[in-house]
């Protein structure tokens, strides 16, 4: 089943008084990936959150979602289902603006065994209907949105 075009949305949280500090700009890209009506869902401190993480240099967006979702994870062999869309996403943090462009794909794995994952993460399973509620930021609120329509 393949989607129309790729999604697009925007967020904007930058406070007024912010708009004069220094802007950093950067790609990020991410995986939802879902196997048996359960998503992949990963705790840091006290946020639940999606893998990504920033495109580097000569990298495609699905090659770091890929790597960022086994490093972050430590699942294996994850596999792209298909590109969902892109989240521009706007906010401060300590003195900076950012403008950050997150690319998400609709991952699946046949195989869920599992690495050591990166030593901040604790990856857990969850019921994918109750994810929206679980993740800590409205940008993963919105992908993981897009791929509960897909797979709905």
């Amino acid at each position: 089943m393949l989607l129309p075009p790729p999604l697009a949305a925007e967020l904007d949280t930058v406070p007024p008084e912010a708009l004069i500090w220094p802007l950093r700009t950067y790609h990020a890209a991410g995986g939802i990936v879902v196997v048996d009506s359960r998503v992949l869902l990963l705790r840091r401190k006290n946020e639940i959150r999606l893998p990504k993480g920033h495109v580097e240099a000569g990298e495609t967006a699905e090659a770091c979602a890929l790597r960022e979702v086994r490093e972050e994870s430590g699942l294996r062999h994850p596999t792209v289902v298909q590109l969902l869309g892109a989240v521009r996403n706007r906010f401060a943090h300590a003195g900076h603006r950012y403008e950050r462009t997150e690319t998400w794909f609709l991952m699946t794995a046949q195989d869920t065994s599992m690495d050591p994952p990166e030593a901040q993460f604790s990856p857990k399973w969850h019921r994918l209907a109750g994810a929206p509620s679980a993740l800590t930021y409205e940008a993963e609120r919105i992908a993981i949105r897009w791929a509960l329509q897909l797979v709905a």
